[in-house]
């Protein structure tokens, strides 16, 4: 069935009027003017910018390159960089009525595909960054054998999703002066790699870092090293739950509302990509290692040496 994602209509039927209010396709039913929306999305963008670039920073020393988890970290930093300059000016543009994509049929394909892929490389680097975690918990002494090489985890990742996004963005048509989808179940694929598989695969692999951190706790490992451990695992666990918080509600928006157009989807679009902004005060937050090294970055005397990470040692 043909679906218009901007009037709402389908060529047997009209969008419903029975949906939630924050269907609706103005942003006025939130009680915000388009100039504080604009703010929010330059507050977003600017902040997020500098932020990444500081952790990025941060990250390619050595203390960070050299451990395990560092290189997933930096391939996270670059990804939120990408996904803010996609997304975030994107919907500037929206918000100023510039709609590049309805230029050409070329310009509407490489547009969703820029953005999908801009989404859910954050999404999938979270999980592998998860995932690697959980093995260090679960086998740590296989962990230290095995020897992945991130570059090759992560470049095999783009691959995969490049493929499935180029298939997902040829499916979109200029249709009526608007770019969008030819069949509503499209944007299932997009919300499902985005959010929905990312967050059931978070879920089961925090809960079994839970478990094994606070009920099984490694024989051998005096309580430091269990606490630098500790820490390692709350950062981790942080970005996740931020994740699944800021992601969610767009994916469940778009199914539910059947709408990628509008100021109601601009301001969820918004708040998914405070995920790809906020990583910095996560690591300020529960990163002993960060906040060292931010400290010796601008020329502030340690009292102590920072020592280079290991799979067992505090971020």
């Amino acid at each position: 069935m043909r679906f218009d994602y901007r009037s709402g209509q389908t060529t047997t039927d009209i969008y419903s009027s029975n949906l939630p209010i924050y269907c609706e396709p103005t942003i006025m039913v939130y009680g915000i003017e388009n100039r504080l929306l604009k703010a929010f999305a330059f507050s977003i963008l600017i902040l997020g910018m500098a932020g990444n670039a500081l952790s990025l920073v941060v990250l390619c020393r050595k203390s960070f390159r050299t451990s395990k988890i560092g290189p997933y970290l930096i391939g996270l930093c670059i990804a939120d960089i990408f996904q803010l300059l996609t997304c975030i000016v994107y919907n500037i543009l929206k918000l100023y009525d510039i709609e590049l994509e309805v230029k050409s049929p070329a310009l509407c394909n490489i547009t969703y595909f820029i953005l999908s892929l801009g989404g859910q490389c954050p999404s999938w680097l979270t999980v592998i960054i998860t995932v690697e975690r959980m093995l260090c918990i679960c086998r740590p002494m296989a962990n230290l054998q095995r020897n992945i090489n991130p570059l090759a985890v992560v470049s095999l990742m783009l691959v995969i999703l490049t493929c499935l996004d180029v298939g997902f963005a040829s499916l979109f048509v200029i249709s009526d002066g608007v770019c969008s989808p030819i069949w509503i179940e499209q944007m299932w694929f997009l919300t499902t790699t985005y959010s929905y598989i990312p967050c059931f695969v978070l879920i089961i692999c925090n809960s079994v870092i839970i478990y094994k951190m606070y009920n099984r706790p490694l024989l051998g490992h005096t309580p430091s090293s269990r606490s630098s451990r500790k820490n390692t695992i709350r950062v981790v666990l942080a970005i996740n739950i931020v994740f699944m918080v800021t992601t969610l509600p767009i994916a469940l928006r778009v199914n539910i509302c059947h709408s990628i157009f509008g100021d109601g989807f601009i301001l969820v679009d918004l708040i998914s990509s405070l995920n790809n902004a906020v990583n910095v005060v996560i690591y300020l937050f529960f990163s002993s290692v960060f906040r060292q090294e931010l400290k010796s970055l601008f020329g502030v005397r340690q009292q102590s040496q920072v020592y280079a990470l290991s799979n067992h040692e505090n971020l």
